[in-house]
């Protein structure tokens, strides 16, 4: 299942922790938070996806 990066981020921008998150959507694994942060990192950062990949 694919989830936005955008819902992530907006669970986590009202106060959830990953944790939490998890517990509420079992269907995403611990990874998949850390990976949406990772990537929101890049985006603002001004770093390519290509470059780290």
């Amino acid at each position: 299942m694919r989830w936005p990066v955008e819902a992530v981020l907006d669970l986590v921008s009202a106060g959830m922790s990953a944790t939490e998150i998890q517990a509420d959507h079992p269907e995403l694994e611990p990874e998949d938070v850390s990976a949406c942060l990772q990537y929101a990192r890049l985006v603002v950062s001004g770093e390519t996806i290509a470059h780290v990949a």
